[in-house]
């Protein structure tokens, strides 16, 4: 199919094929509208995606060569639009905008259709999500049109699907029941997906305290009755349906979420059925439910809380409901306050903020006509076409017509025939409307535009109505004009011809009928169709005689094809509608046949069957019995225990009362009563029949001794005892009758063995004789093999089978097949056999193929272990250890797979970072390797390159408009991958102006200068590589923290689980040792009923009541003795193991201490230590030394930061003063340019005017430095002579400052 759809393409986008244009496509969207950028809309309409420029109102259509038009979705930053075609297996095309050409072609594994499509806005990623049969969530590259991963969900189906604007990593499904959150995880090149479930509310906004019904924290105790079950195991379940199983109390309606909108912090918004809103924490996964703040009373009585779409904006959400309102929701955590923003007429069913959110997308759902047929007349005389519109509203029965006229020039004046919004104008077109009183299926206009011909619906006539030739205002009702009554049968359809003289009409029931129009005549052209039926057959014949390659096909002389078609399709719908109903009677009669096998069959633990003799006509059956249940069991094991101890209870009175009797008594007593059992064996052993002692069941081996007198059988429960064990002894008697017919039967079939082994013996000799006798075989009938009737036989089918024709010849296909086969088989086929044999047809036993084994349990499993023999309990302790080893090793598979998933983690991680490691020590030896590949240049100009070399250019951030900034909500979005590839773009840009020859130092060479450029490029794209890699790195780390920590949780939950499962057994082995049981007992007297007086009391003995209260006495006060002497001597026994347990205690505490004592006499005694045993108070002094340590890091923490600090402000100024440097430098550098310039000028003027001004200026130069050279003389000695003045004058200050010492 996939083939034949791309040649089908390919002949489509052939140049040489002819093709039509589309020119005008109408049509309002049933899905979203999409933006395609800022001044953009897109939506699907039919086999078309319509585009709409909403400045210049152009419309644009791309069209779908496969059909209809599936789910739509867009890419802003990419201008890309992505649809599905609804076809088996459908495709995704990416188409790109504004040229309208397709980039790729996304090929899945769907089945039937895509129901989502949704781009990320950071990369080049789109998720699709198909519903029936698949339910798969894919993740797309869509530029190299691979599916990244992909996951299905059973039996959910999904209502939206978005990305999270500012991560391409986060994707949100939900649906009315749910809200999944989806992580995308990325690790190298492979993809996974995991799903987070959100548990949502309750519908009255409280949340479900959740217990744990598996593991609960604390599980009530009882003592009596054993302990106390989960819920799930007292239901029978395992596996995922114990985890998941709640009983009907614990399940409460949750939210049904309507639509969701992500925010910029990754949160999610869910507006929900009930009128609830609720934010996710985008982190934890939390759901809070928000609170409406009440400020004021709504108005007109309008309901706000039924969000039906959401639309993020700053601050809140723009919500709209179906009362034709938008609202904005001013949300501050945990509440939200409710605001009026915009009253729209419909309601609104999708609002869409366009990419600048500059403007509001709103789409509404107004209900527009039931439109069922268009008609259109082009009248000869004129130039305009007559057009009818048939319609029924949906609140009326009552047909309506709207006739209107249009050019046919319609593309020339299409602008001034249509308002805005693209509806044609009343005044322009003529339009009247009309109504008929009746429904009609179909209706036709007359090419004379003067009267309409319609189907009836709801009866079998056809009616002409005649238009009204004056013009009208308002809605004009149309009477039936003509009425023919036609044998249609359901709704139909009419048809003018092309000529308009005849009318043609078919209807659901399959009859076409072709009037003349004019008359009405109710008549089949039958004739006609004689003569096409004729033509046809002659024809046909004709075809016959020509040659093959002149030859048609048969179904090449049908008429009409398409209703050949219908009818193949309708009788294939009449012969599937059978099928199912045969099938579905089948279903029936074998499930019923299975109940009665199940009843009479199945649940049979001695199958019902006869034994016939060979030459008697008696026939003996066995009896069918069914399984006793366990339940039957324990009341039988119950009644017989009753019964020992009531013999038991009845010996221990005897034995009692005999004991009081004085010796001579016994003795006579004893002697009597041997005369009496002697007596009864006397009567025992006479001739009578058993029959006539009540019971024939010790014929076979059956007792009856539990069995009480029918006379003595007063209570209640003693008659039902009594049942119980006729019942046991009647299931005994036929066992045993069974076995006996069981040796029977198998000693028939011996002997009809043995009489066919020597039938063969007599047939050999009859055959030898030439004698025509025959010889009698014994068989076995149906009642003595009974199965036989479950099986039915192909004789016994008398219906002949239907072969199709392509059976029969698949059938002779295969029997030539196997024919061919099996005479190669006679060969040599030894290795064949032998692999059969050994290896069960592989050549490999996969470990997984192992453990997907079951074990089969045995035969016996269905009969209670209470009969099963000794063999049978040891295969059964075989079965249970194999399923115990299997078991296991399906664990430790489990374990092995997750711990190699790990691994495999680790070693993808190893091999990147030791790329990356590679690519980073290549960036590093292209940096130090710089100075030595310019190493033949000047040093000054290896050091300017270098700097030129580190430089990178700043590449400009976009320009956001200040008002775009302050509306639109997310601002710029990390990852994408547009924005990455623009940026390099740029970057690279960016470095092709830096290598310009212009920016090249004075005095370089130009080949050097290219090689730079060409190395620094290098080191730039290395540079790009090596941030690539490391956010590969950083994600790679991430994926493998992430596996490791579930890992360590499901360890963490294994061992739980064994931990609990050991407490379960401790549970269980001390219910199981430590039982209790409870006796009731009634205070007082206790009355008997229906007790058997005795009436003769000749062997009674009358014994004083003292006696016997004394005998009790002494009986009680003995017993209280032994009981005594027990708990001592179990005291006792209890002291001497503890004793000995305390004795080894006290061993092993010694060779304890006599260790420690080595061990501290082979202890180092450092400084540290002594300090600590010799200081009292050494966690206070080790406290004291933490504090100063901890203020004096303070003191250096501040103190570096101040000099941090100081050296940032130094560092700054010091740039500052470069920065002044550099300009003062290159302003000096331009000086000495132009300097330089008037020097050489100056020069060339010197060398042109010759030696002679030259001699001219040396001899003025000469001259003034003569005069300069006496000024300075002159000047010196000026100084000087004042100097010899300030000298003497100096001398003369000293003297007479000077001390005169005058002697005394």
């Amino acid at each position: 199919m996939a083939q034949s759809r791309e040649l089908e393409e390919r002949h489509l986008a052939a140049p040489g094929s002819a093709s039509l244009s589309v020119r005008w496509v109408q049509g309002f969207p049933k899905q979203s509208v999409h933006f395609v950028n800022d001044s953009t809309i897109c939506y699907p309409s039919g086999n078309f995606v319509i585009f709409i420029n909403i400045e210049t109102r152009k419309k644009t259509a791309l069209q779908c060569m496969n059909g209809i038009v599936g789910v739509v979705a867009t890419n802003v930053p990419y201008e890309v639009v992505a649809f599905s075609d609804r076809k088996l297996k459908p495709l995704i095309y990416i188409y790109s905008f504004p040229e309208l050409t397709r980039r790729t072609k996304l090929k899945g594994n769907v089945l039937l259709d895509y129901t989502l499509l949704s781009f990320s806005y950071c990369g080049t990623y789109l998720a699709s999500y198909s519903s029936l049969p698949e339910f798969e969530l894919a993740v797309w590259n869509w530029e190299s049109s691979v599916i990244l991963c992909k996951k299905s969900q059973l039996t959910v189906d999904v209502s939206q699907m978005t990305f999270n604007p500012m991560s391409w990593h986060q994707l949100c499904l939900s649906s009315p029941s749910s809200v999944t959150v989806w992580t995308i995880e990325r690790s190298n090149e492979e993809y996974y997906l995991k799903a987070k479930s959100i548990k949502l509310p309750m519908e009255d906004g409280s949340f479900f305290n959740e217990k744990d019904l598996i593991f609960p924290s604390s599980m009530p105790k009882d003592l009596i009755y054993g302990p106390v079950l989960p819920l799930s195991a007292i239901a029978g379940l395992v596996d995922k349906e114990a985890e998941t199983f709640r009983p009907k109390d614990d399940l409460y309606p949750l939210l049904h979420p309507t639509m969701h909108c992500w925010t910029p912090t990754s949160d999610l918004y869910v507006g929900c059925e009930e009128g609830h809103l609720l934010v996710i924490n985008g982190e934890s996964w939390k759901v809070t439910v928000l609170d409406k703040i009440e400020d004021r009373i709504p108005m007109d009585g309008r309901n706000y809380i039924t969000p039906v779409t959401l639309a993020y904006q700053k601050g809140g959400v723009l919500a709209s409901g179906i009362d034709g309102f938008v609202y904005s929701f001013i949300i501050k955590d945990p509440y939200y306050k409710v605001e009026d923003f915009l009253q729209v007429e419909e309601p609104v069913e999708h609002l869409m903020f366009s990419p600048s959110y500059k403007m509001l997308l709103i789409q509404t759902n107004k209900v527009g006509k039931d439109i069922l047929q268009i008609s259109t007349v082009s009248l000869l005389d004129s130039d305009i076409v007559e057009v009818m519109v048939l319609s029924i509203p949906p609140e009326t029965r009552r047909s309506k017509l709207e006739i209107f006229t249009l050019p046919k020039m319609l593309p020339q004046v299409s602008v001034s025939i249509a308002d805005e919004r693209g509806r044609l104008k009343d005044e322009l077109i003529h339009k009247f409307l009309y109504e008929i009183e009746h429904p009609l299926s179909s209706a036709v206009l007359d090419f004379r535009s003067k009267q309409v011909y319609g189907f009836c619906k709801e009866v079998p006539y056809i009616c002409s109505y005649l238009l009204p030739a004056k013009d009208h205002s308002g809605i004009c009702v149309l009477k039936p004009y003509q009425k023919v009554q036609c044998k249609h049968y359901g709704p139909g359809m009419l048809t003018l011809s092309p000529h308009g003289s005849w009318l043609i009409s078919r209807a659901k029931c399959g009859t076409l009928c072709i009037r003349d129009i004019y008359t009405l005549f109710n008549s089949f052209l039958v004739t006609l169709l004689s003569y096409f039926k004729i033509q046809v057959l002659n024809m046909m014949e004709e075809n016959e005689t020509v040659d093959n390659i002149a030859k048609l096909e048969q179904q090449e002389f049908a008429l009409d094809l398409e209703e050949l078609e219908r009818l193949h399709d309708e009788s294939e719908e009449e012969i599937e509608k059978i099928r199912k109903d045969v099938e579905m009677h089948n279903l029936a009669k074998g499930y019923l046949a299975e109940l009665i096998k199940e009843e009479c069959w199945n649940s049979m633990a001695v199958k019902g069957r006869a034994l016939k003799c060979f030459h008697v006509p008696c026939v003996v059956e066995n009896f069918p019995m069914k399984e006793r249940t366990d339940e039957e069991l324990k009341k039988l094991k119950r009644v017989l225990q009753q019964k020992k101890i009531e013999t038991e209870c009845l010996k221990l009175r005897k034995e009692t009362v005999e004991f009081q009797s004085a010796i001579t008594l016994v003795k006579k007593h004893h002697e009597e009563e041997d005369e009496e059992e002697e007596d009864d064996v006397a009567v025992k052993d006479t001739n009578l029949p058993n029959y006539l002692l009540g019971s024939q069941s010790t014929d076979f081996g059956v007792h009856a001794s539990f069995l009480s007198s029918q006379l003595e059988l007063h209570s209640r429960e003693e008659k039902i005892n009594q049942i119980i064990l006729l019942k046991d002894i009647i299931y005994k008697v036929k066992t045993a009758f069974n076995n006996e017919f069981d040796a029977a039967y198998k000693q028939k079939e011996f002997e009809i063995a043995r009489v066919k082994e020597r039938n063969i013996r007599i047939q050999e000799i009859i055959l030898d004789l030439e004698l025509k006798e025959s010889i009698w075989q014994p068989e076995l009938d149906d009642y003595e093999k009974p199965e036989r009737n479950l099986v039915v036989e192909n004789s016994e089918i008398i219906a002949q089978k239907h072969v199709n024709l392509w059976q029969k010849v698949k059938a002779g296909l295969v029997a030539a097949h196997e024919m061919e086969e099996g005479v190669l088989s006679q060969g040599s086929n030894t290795r064949r056999r032998a692999l059969m044999d050994m290896m069960g047809g592989v050549l490999e036993v996969k470990k997984e193929d192992i453990l997907r084994m079951v074990i089969p349990p045995p035969a016996f499993i269905v009969k209670p272990d209470a009969v099963w023999s000794e063999e049978e309990k040891k295969q059964f302790k075989d079965y249970e250890k194999k399923v115990k080893d299997l078991n296991e090793e399906r664990d430790k598979y489990r374990k092995n797979q997750t711990s190699t998933a790990i691994q495999k983690a680790r070693e993808d991680l190893d091999v990147y970072k030791e790329h990356y490691d590679n690519l980073l020590a290549e960036d590093k030896v292209l940096d130090r390797s710089f100075k030595k590949e310019f190493s033949e240049i000047p040093s000054h100009q290896v050091d300017m390159l270098y700097k030129l070399f580190r430089r990178r250019p700043r590449i400009p951030k976009p320009k956001v408009h200040s008002d775009t900034a302050s509306i639109v909500p997310f601002g710029e979005r990390p990852g994408s991958g547009k924005l990455n590839k623009d940026a390099f773009a740029q970057l690279m840009k960016t470095m092709d102006d830096m290598d310009n020859i212009n920016n090249m130092p004075e005095g370089l060479d130009p080949s050097v200068w290219e090689h730079f450029c060409m190395t620094r490029r290098v080191k730039v794209e290395n540079e790009q590589k090596v941030k690539q890699k490391a956010a590969g790195l950083v994600e790679m780390v991430t994926f493998l923290r992430r596996r490791v920590e579930e890992d360590e949780k499901v360890q963490e939950e294994i061992e739980k689980v064994f931990q609990e499962l050991i407490l379960l057994q401790e549970e269980k082995v001390k219910f199981q040792l430590n039982l209790t049981i409870q006796i009731l007992l009634k205070q007082g007297q206790v009355e008997l009923e229906n007790f058997q007086l005795l009436l003769e009391y000749s062997d009674a003995i009358l014994i004083n009541k003292n006696i016997i209260e004394d005998l009790n006495s002494v009986i009680r006060t003995q017993g209280q003795k032994k009981v005594t002497s027990m708990m001592e001597s179990k005291d006792i026994h209890k002291g001497i193991f503890q004793t000995e347990w305390e004795h080894k205690k006290m061993e092993m505490e010694m060779e304890d201490l006599n260790q420690k004592a080595w061990d501290i006499q082979m202890l180092f005694f450092s400084r540290e230590r002594q300090k600590y045993l010799s200081e009292p108070n050494y966690e206070t002094l080790i406290n004291v030394q933490i504090g100063i340590m901890e203020q004096t890091i303070a003191v250096l923490d501040k103190t570096h930061k101040k000099n941090v600090e100081n050296c940032k402000k130094l560092l700054k100024k010091l740039g500052k003063f470069s920065n002044q440097k550099d300009v003062a430098n290159y302003t000096l550098s331009c000086n000495l340019r132009e300097e330089l310039v008037a020097v050489s000028e100056r020069k060339d003027i010197c060398n042109a005017l010759g030696s002679k001004l030259t001699c001219e200026k040396i001899a003025k130069e000469r001259y003034e430095n003569i005069i300069q050279q006496q000024k300075l003389t002159n000047i010196s000695k000026e100084q000087a002579e004042q100097i010899l003045i300030l000298q003497a004058e100096v001398e003369r200050l000293r003297m007479k400052t000077f001390p005169a010492l005058v002697p005394m």
